[in-house]
């Protein structure tokens, strides 16, 4: 016999993400905090391509960083390694935290 236990999970998707698009800015929010772990993590997209996480602190190894913007409150900011532009499109898929 095999069981098979599934969590609830509120996964959304196609979010848009909050923050200033001038060639400027480049930290971003979601509406939610998100889970960031190892069984699951944000999808962040620009117009419609797929950005890679970095896998560490170190913004080059990857197009964008997540953090919190209060410690202890959950994950739900963004940090791209370039600066959208007013007719850039950001969307996120995520698994709320």
């Amino acid at each position: 016999m095999v069981w098979v236990i599934r969590a609830s999970i509120n996964y959304i998707e196609g979010i848009e993400l909050l923050g200033t698009r001038d060639g400027v800015n480049r930290a971003f929010t979601t509406p939610d905090a998100f889970r960031d772990d190892d069984l699951a993590t944000i999808r962040v997209f620009h117009n419609g391509r797929r950005l890679v996480k970095s896998p560490d602190a170190d913004p080059r190894n990857g197009d964008f960083l997540t953090s919190e913007s209060v410690p202890g409150g959950g994950y739900d900011t963004i940090t791209i390694n370039f600066a959208p532009v007013s007719t850039s499109e950001l969307r996120a898929d995520y698994v709320l935290g």
